[in-house]
């Protein structure tokens, strides 16, 4: 079996429903490139690359000769060739995040040749579903979108909810008390300020999370301060969540042996793949710190997220799941996400069941594809 065609498809989704995103800034569209690898016998596998679409397809159409003509269960050693041999192109961004979707599709396309899913070939199935949490209260262009987006995530079914904050503490807590008031006083909160404050700051903010008993604060600094997150590590209790801007394992190699974070978050469209994040899960475990992925993409990248959590062991427990694994189940306005399946992805309340189908577990729906294909023109 060899590769024969590879190409990248850039995504766009306009939100017909207005803005909606983080204290950064918000975005009027989703995004993602979609990458379409074909073998000789006529298979087609699918992965997810991150990063504006285009820029992302033709860094993805740079990399495809490391890969056409070459059997995808090589795809450590073509991985190595991309990384060691073009180590001058970065160990994290656009590079690692087009060979994030390459490598996804070797794994599509190594089930699909054996009819297995991807997690029984990265050593088998751990759990058949997950529990989601709820990624939603972002902030919005309509002055009412926060609380209907809390509403919603309350209506179908989600007791753990996270919310977008870091415009100001006063701002912050008005927002958390929300989802209190609208979810219960038993909803489990998880907070993301996507960096966006200064440790000094998020110092202020973290006694008045642990005295809401907030799940974990995610992201307080920006990802390159890693002397922020010791401070607040070494002054608070609130549990710390940080990963989604790290790739490879060597990016999330200080957060880990410096214990900076209880919780750590690769996304696999952009950390390098399936089998680096499997490898960052690992590196967690062996300094036994928790890990949910983060998802923030098209359905294949949530597919692909679903197979690494089929494939991650129970740790440290073996039957007595303590603190369960947790899902980040995106709830924006995103036709990426919830059309770009032939057959959704069961969700019933806050419980996803993972896919068991060959390779991802899932079928694109090509003519969907069709209706958000980008020009490739500038």
């Amino acid at each position: 079996m060899k590769i024969r065609a590879i190409e990248a498809i850039p995504l766009r989704y306009e939100i017909p429903t207005g803005g909606y995103g983080s204290a950064r800034g918000l975005v009027t569209a989703r995004t993602t490139c979609l990458v379409r690898m074909e073998t000789d016998d006529g298979l087609v596998g699918v992965g997810e690359a991150f990063g504006p679409p285009r820029v992302t397809a033709a860094h993805v159409e740079e990399l495809a000769p490391i890969f056409l003509g070459q059997d995808p269960f090589d795809h450590e050693r073509l991985f190595g060739i991309a990384t060691n041999g073009r180590y001058h192109w970065g160990r994290t961004g656009l590079h690692i995040a087009a060979l994030s979707g390459l490598e996804t599709a070797c794994w599509d396309l190594m089930g699909k040749a054996v009819r297995l899913p991807a997690a029984k070939l990265m050593g088998g199935f751990h759990r058949d579903d997950v529990r989601a949490y709820a990624s939603t209260g972002y902030f919005t262009e309509r002055p009412d979108g926060y609380r209907r987006l809390v509403e919603a995530a309350a209506a179908e079914g989600f007791t753990l909810v996270k919310i977008k904050c870091g415009r100001g503490i006063a701002s912050d807590l008005e927002r958390i008390d929300l989802v209190y008031e609208i979810v219960g006083k038993d909803a489990g909160v998880m907070v993301d300020l996507n960096g966006n404050y200064t440790a000094d700051l998020a110092l202020q903010l973290a006694p008045h999370l642990e005295a809401r008993g907030v799940l974990w604060l995610e992201e307080p600094v920006p990802p390159e301060d890693l002397d922020g997150y010791a401070r607040l590590r070494d002054a608070s209790r609130v549990p710390l969540a940080s990963g989604e801007a790290d790739a490879m394992r060597v990016g999330f190699r200080d957060l880990i042996s410096r214990r900076l974070v209880d919780v750590v978050q690769p996304d696999v469209t952009s950390c390098g793949g399936l089998a680096e994040a499997k490898a960052i899960v690992r590196m967690a475990q062996t300094w036994n710190i928790r890990f949910s992925p983060h998802v923030w993409g098209g359905g294949v990248a949530l597919a692909a997220a679903l197979q690494l959590c089929a494939a991650t062991p129970l740790h440290p427990h073996v039957t007595n799941e303590a603190a369960p694994l947790l899902f980040e189940y995106d709830r924006g306005a995103n036709a990426l996400r919830d059309e770009l399946l032939a057959t959704p992805i069961e969700v019933v309340g806050d419980r996803i069941r993972i896919p068991k189908g060959p390779g991802l577990g899932v079928e694109v729906d090509w003519q969907a594809v069709e209706r958000f294909r980008m020009d490739r023109g500038t």
